[in-house]
């Protein structure tokens, strides 16, 4: 009995070691196979888990590309907002471009500050020409659309070829002083300009009459401030241009004096 025991126990063992073989060389046959597919260039073998994960992404990739894709947003979610925020700045500005207009276009439901008959009132007569001009050193022009403007103009003519022209009121021009001394808003007005060494002094004057309705004259003269430049030579041009129909040119003269 106790040989037989020993022989089926020996038979056991022998079987196992037998199974025990034959799955060490089966995983050495996988082993190799393995590394031969690595060394090939393929990719490093993965334990099976991975192996799951990744055989499950390469599944919703390609669910993914045959679907349209998951990952890229479709093109009407772009365009659509595009267009509705486009569409409507479109109506906002030309909405407020036509509420704007006829505020801007409507007259003023009030009685007019000018009557028709206003080129006849005695006041517009007496007050038809004055130094209606802004933004020059003198300027004098009646209160019509269409009007005849004087004006003057000076510079300085002392060889070196600059002629630094002063009619319009500029900061560059550096001027010590200009402005009205004496002005009574309607018929007369003094004025003193200080242009470095040359000063000059404009004064106008408006006469009423009636068969003219007004008539002005001005008067323009100029000295020199230091005694050392009283050898240069000025240049003071009064101006007179139109726009009238009557005379299509302008018309100047101009006056030299050497101070």
């Amino acid at each position: 009995m106790a040989k037989g025991k020993s022989r089926k126990a020996a038979k056991r063992e022998d079987g196992s070691r037998e199974e025990e073989g034959e799955m060490k060389e089966r995983s050495k046959e996988r082993i190799g196979n393995e590394g031969k597919e690595y060394d090939d260039g393929g990719s490093k073998p993965q334990p099976p888990v991975a192996r799951k994960q990744q055989r499950s992404t390469r599944n919703v990739r390609g669910r993914g590309r045959e679907g349209g894709g998951r990952g890229r947003m479709p093109v009407h979610y772009v365009v659509l907002p595009a267009l509705l925020f486009g569409g409507v700045a479109i109506v906002v500005y030309f909405g407020e471009m036509w509420w704007a207009g006829p505020g801007v276009n409507k007259p003023l439901p009030l009685p007019r500050a000018v009557s028709e008959t206003w080129r006849n009132d005695s006041v517009y007569l007496t007050r038809l020409w004055g130094t209606y001009r802004s933004n020059v050193y003198f300027g004098i022009r009646p209160r019509v659309p269409r009007s005849l403007l004087a004006g003057i103009m000076w510079y300085s003519n002392d060889g070196s070829g600059r002629m630094e022209i002063r009619h319009s009121c500029q900061h560059g021009d550096d001027l010590r002083q200009y402005g009205w001394i004496r002005h009574d808003g309607t018929s007369y007005g003094q004025q003193r300009i200080v242009d470095h060494e040359m000063m000059l002094e404009t004064e106008f004057l408006t006469m009423a009459n009636t068969s003219l309705g007004e008539t002005w004259s001005a008067r323009i003269s100029s000295v020199s401030s230091d005694c050392t430049y009283r050898g240069r030579r000025w240049q003071t041009t009064p101006t007179i241009a139109t726009s009238l129909p009557a005379w299509p040119h302008p018309l100047t003269w101009t006056h030299s004096s050497s101070q």
